[in-house]
């Protein structure tokens, strides 16, 4: 199971009563027992300033929100800049500078029938202003 976190403005997943819905805050989205035992996909989110010396994320109460997920995968495309304008997918994403050209996240529900695969939901999120984050090079060029 992966996990995925991002900084966002609002209320989705925070909630419109939450104080630091408004400012930039991180929300961190994985997949972990709940306290029945069950898995369960959960956030954990933070505003980005004003933390004391002390502050851990890590430290920080899930908030559980199904626990029909049972599994969570996250891929992020590189695009390459070559005469055959591929993408290529990637498990972690370490140009902290740039913004990925899209992001794949596939959510595995509970199986419908006993001893079955899991149920799959995929979606893929294109990143429009990737471009704009810097010029793009493959991955393995300086």
């Amino acid at each position: 199971s992966d996990t995925i976190s991002w900084t966002k403005l609002g209320s989705a997943l925070v909630g419109k009563n939450c104080k630091y819905a408004g400012s930039p805050h991180r929300v961190k989205f994985f997949i972990q027992n709940n306290e029945d035992g069950e898995q369960a996909a959960a956030i954990t989110s933070w505003r980005l300033h004003g933390q004391s010396d002390e502050f851990n994320p890590n430290e920080l109460a899930p908030v559980y929100l199904a626990r029909k997920i049972i599994g969570f995968n996250c891929r992020v495309a590189w695009p390459y800049r070559d005469e055959n304008d591929e993408i290529e997918w990637l498990d972690e994403w370490f140009e902290t500078n740039r913004l990925p050209a899209a992001v794949e996240i596939t959510l595995y529900m509970d199986p419908l029938e006993e001893d079955g695969p899991p149920v799959e939901i995929k979606r893929l999120v294109g990143v429009p202003v990737a471009p704009l984050s810097g010029p793009w090079r493959k991955k393995d060029s300086a």
